[in-house]
């Protein structure tokens, strides 16, 4: 008879310690853990030839994309910059290390044609934001209290991933953003909970459920993608 493996090991002792079904939700968590690891190990050091899975708290913009159901937001922000070619300006709400900003800053594909500006904020100041700091304008500021940081009508468009969909009041937050929203103004959002738009200030562009690997603790994400009316 072949010996147990570690695993099977361990496994037997949390069932003994814990009994049946508590330990196999422990095995179950400690799956997770080392698959997110790996993961993580995976996307250490993304680029743009290889953007890693996309879990990283601090994504670039094709692993955003990843949430964003594959939409190109370099393509986005281009056609609708055509419409307003004066002063663009984007800002991204809970930007973690403020990768995806300085990717939107640099446009190393030449998408925009003239420079854009790009705003970013986190609910605590990060210091990988000084390595971005010449290319990005980063602000703390909460999703429900954008106003005391920006003024009305800064922006052209407007993204975020959980950042306003983690907020403690996402209809304030997306509030918030209407009031500092330009005239047709865009705003592109992912949330795990469902959100109740207000008909009064944005039309719907589109609208996804996107599924989430298990390990994500997740499910689906709802995407929302508006434009100001």
């Amino acid at each position: 008879m072949p010996k147990p493996t570690l695993a099977q090991k361990a496994r037997q002792n949390a069932i003994r310690r814990f009994g049946g079904a508590k330990a196999k939700k422990r095995v179950k968590l400690a799956y997770h853990l080392r698959f997110g690891r790996r993961l993580d190990r995976q996307s250490l050091n993304p680029s743009w030839e290889k953007p890693g899975y996309g879990i990283s708290w601090d994504a670039h913009i094709t692993q955003l994309q990843v949430f964003y159901y594959g939409r190109d937001l370099f393509r986005d922000i281009a056609r609708h910059k055509q419409r307003h070619p004066r002063k663009y300006a984007v800002l991204e709400v809970g930007c973690g290390g403020g990768s995806a900003a300085n990717d939107l800053a640099r446009d190393p594909f030449n998408w925009f044609g003239t420079k854009v500006k790009v705003s970013a904020t986190g609910t605590s100041r990060s210091p990988l934001w000084n390595q971005y700091k010449q290319n990005v304008d980063f602000h703390v500021a909460h999703a429900e209290q954008l106003t005391r940081v920006f003024r009305p009508r800064s922006f052209n468009f407007i993204h975020s991933n959980l950042g306003i969909g983690n907020a403690k009041d996402i209809r304030q937050a997306v509030i918030e953003c209407h009031k500092i929203l330009r005239k047709d103004g865009r705003l592109l959002f992912t949330s795990e909970k469902p959100v109740v738009i207000p008909e009064q200030l944005f039309r719907r562009i589109d609208y996804k459920v996107v599924p989430i690997p298990e390990h994500e603790g997740v499910g689906t994400l709802k995407v929302y993608y508006l434009q100001k009316k």
